[in-house]
């Protein structure tokens, strides 16, 4: 069975979208794109080895793994009812129009 967050992927992607912050001192540089990062998810269920795959620069790779890490616990990949690494890979996606609302 492969890894998954105990709460479901569409809880995750929330806590992403309502987390990710564009880091403010690049805000007027306007850069717009999508880091993809590589993890591996331990047999505790916490997160290891963050990769980022496609960098936007430094300031926006800090704020990917900062989410990550903070990220609520996974329940390991299993392979013959026994707990397994595995490896994980998640797109982020960043714009500068991602500046939080207050509602």
């Amino acid at each position: 069975m492969p890894a998954e967050p105990i709460i479901g992927y569409p809880k995750l992607y929330t806590y992403f979208d309502e987390e990710l912050k564009y880091p403010e001192n690049l805000q007027s540089d306007s850069i717009n794109g999508v880091i993809t990062a590589s993890f591996v998810i331990n047999t505790e269920g916490n997160p290891e080895q963050i990769t980022i795959i496609n960098s936007l620069g430094p300031a926006f790779d800090e704020e990917v793994k900062r989410l990550i890490v903070g990220m609520p616990k996974w329940k390991p990949a299993t392979l013959n009812g026994k707990p397994v690494t595995s490896k994980v890979s998640i797109p982020f996606t960043f714009t500068i129009s991602r500046k939080k609302n207050s509602q």
